[in-house]
């Protein structure tokens, strides 16, 4: 391990006031006093001798290595009011595409407070070219520390850097796996630095949603188990035993009434037989916005369109020809369909189309969904009083509940439900386990609460990950519904104003979407009950539920159903009819026992 000195190098290289200690063999300075919020990163780093020794060698040059590597950790003021952290990260590709400035850039790091591995924001400072960044650190100093020891040695023990691209949904993981332990003052220039390696998990997630057939909630709704699954070297089980707990963290956002998906052409071009020209005459002082018409002037019906909830009512956009009425906003003459900008659509070629999860990840990103919600991000980065951050360790002893229609509704409800094709035999799911392991082919086969087309993924990569078992990791429970979205037309004419509507798609009503799930650490316990914590390496990913539509009887005719709806009545005409006859009979008796007597 090396050792920096003050004394010594403060002699040997540009003596600045204020200096900054770095893992390398010498001290990293600002360009200036007092000027670390602004000086460029490059400048910071030639003050380093190591540094300039490599970056003369070659060794930082463009194609020496890919991707983005922290180069050094800066510690400046410590024991002051100044006191901070600056991260420095080589763009050993200079590529452009680097969004440097993203809130979304962060690095994982110990919390010595907590006891725990955390994620820390980092703020965009400077940079040099395309090629050196510097960021500084961000944290509250009342609940995160760096402080290992009564000594008050500081231990800064980086997992990786989170870096974000341009154009990509999530960011990518870079490992870094240095610890920085840091004694004595920059003041009175005591101050050293030590570096050592130390083990991290790398890992790559891949994320799902398991739904089941009904939900207790409703009759159109499902209920979604939220989970990921990856793969975990065999030899780790060997060395730490059994997994005890996983934490991560991820945005949970609900989406409810946010999501949209229409019928064919999102445009829905007003069709040419809907022109229709008569003599009208119109009260100016009713439709205040209408083009100017006067009596017998021939001219289109004035009428609008909009998309709209059957169900609650919801209007999502309303057009026309002829400017506005009251809050619809109408565009002359593009009669097409839009939909508001604050929810995310989707054109479908059928109600019976289904948006899978992946094709919903590569559609919308953590930034589009802030948008849609009227978001700041930099206002929930990392910040669990938001409600929408979510920070959690789940232990390998929890399970999870999905609770069907069937078993908790009776009478008419459950007839009904299962005229209209809700499967209400399904059983309740209980007990599923948070955290499962396959060790074979079998395994992952015999289990439960996976989706279909997981199975035959973790199959695959099972059969090419030999040294490997497998970890499906259920985090959350949520529950889908969806009504529909018709397409509505007023007319008004001479004749009294006419309306109808078609079914053009289905709006989400109970939705929730997972962004940016990453997983911090995993802890292992032995048969003697002692714990390992290794921290994670994983890009984040998103977790987009099936978008589909749940309407009983909405998308086709169910024959079967409607067979057995035709023979329920034609029974119980039947069994009225039989009533009174019996009835009548059992009267014609009773009246001529009477008579008898």
């Amino acid at each position: 391990m090396n050792k920096i000195i003050l004394p010594l190098l403060a002699t040997l290289l540009v003596p600045f006031s204020e200096v900054v200690a770095t893992s390398s063999a010498e001290i990293l300075f600002a360009s200036s006093p007092d000027n670390i919020e602004t000086s460029a990163p490059l400048d910071d780093l030639r003050g380093d001798e190591a540094f300039r020794r490599d970056y003369g060698n070659g060794l930082y040059n463009v194609g020496v290595a890919t991707g983005y590597k922290v180069v050094d950790l800066g510690e400046y003021k410590y024991g002051t009011s100044g006191y901070s952290l600056y991260l420095y990260v080589w763009n050993c590709e200079q590529d452009a595409n680097f969004l440097h400035n993203s809130p979304r850039n962060r690095v994982e790091i110990y919390n010595q407070k907590n006891r725990e591995y955390v994620h820390l924001n980092v703020k965009f400072i400077q940079k040099s070219f395309n090629q050196f960044y510097k960021y500084k650190v961000e944290f509250d100093k009342s609940t995160v520390s760096f402080v290992s020891d009564n000594n008050d040695n500081r231990e800064y023990s980086i997992v990786g850097f989170e870096a974000y691209e341009d154009g990509q949904q999530n960011a990518v993981d870079y490992t870094v796996g240095k610890n920085f332990r840091y004694s004595g003052y920059y003041y009175d220039e005591t101050l050293e630095c030590e570096t050592s390696d130390f083990e991290t998990l790398h890992l790559t997630v891949h994320s799902a949603t398991y739904r089941t057939e009904s939900s207790s909630q409703s009759v159109s709704a499902r209920n979604d188990l939220y989970y990921v699954w990856f793969g975990v070297d065999k030899s780790l089980f060997t060395k730490y035993g059994n997994i005890y707990s996983i934490h991560c963290d991820y945005y949970n956002f609900d989406l409810s009434n946010k999501v949209v998906a229409i019928l064919g052409n999102p445009d829905l071009k007003r069709p040419d037989e809907d022109h229709i020209t008569v003599k009208t005459y119109y009260d100016p002082s009713y439709y205040p916005n209408a083009r100017p018409s006067y009596s017998d002037t021939i001219r289109e019906d004035f009428y609008y369109h909009y998309l709209y909830d059957s169900w609650d009512g919801i209007q999502l956009s309303a057009e026309g020809p002829f400017g506005s009425i009251g809050d619809c906003s109408f565009e002359d003459p593009a009669w097409s369909y839009t939909i508001p900008s604050n929810s995310l659509s989707m054109p479908l070629e059928d109600l019976n189309t289904k948006f899978t999860g992946s094709y919903m990840d590569g559609q919308y990103s953590l930034d589009d969904v802030c948008s849609v919600l009227g978001i700041n991000f930099a206002d929930i980065a990392l910040n669990e009083s938001s409600g929408y951050y979510k920070n959690v360790e789940i232990k390998a002893t929890d399970s999870h509940n999905l609770l069907s229609y069937g078993q908790h509704h009776n009478g008419w409800e459950n007839i009904w439900a299962w005229l209209l094709g809700v499967n209400t035999s399904e059983q309740d799911l209980k007990n599923i386990p948070a955290i499962e392991r396959y060790t074979s082919l079998t395994s992952i086969n015999n289990s439960g609460y996976i989706d279909s087309d997981d199975k035959a993924k973790m199959t695959s990569y099972m059969t090419s990950n030999l040294d490997e078992d497998l970890i499906c990791f259920r985090f959350m429970t949520g529950v889908y519904d969806s009504t529909s979205v018709n397409y509505g037309k007023f007319v008004y004419s001479q004749v009294p104003a006419t309306y109808g509507y078609t079914n053009v798609g289905f709006i989400a009503t109970s939705y929730v979407a997972v962004l940016d799930f990453d997983i911090i650490d995993i802890t292992f316990v032995n048969d003697f009950g002692e714990k390992t914590v290794l921290p994670v390496v994983a890009s984040p990913v998103n977790i987009w539920p099936d978008f589909e539509n749940t309407i009983p009887g909405v998308t086709s005719i169910n024959w079967p159903k409607i067979i057995r709806l035709v023979l329920l009545i034609v029974g119980l005409f039947i069994a009225l009819i039989f009533g009174l006859w019996l009835l009548t009979k059992t009267l014609k008796l009773d009246t001529s026992k009477k008579r008898r007597r």
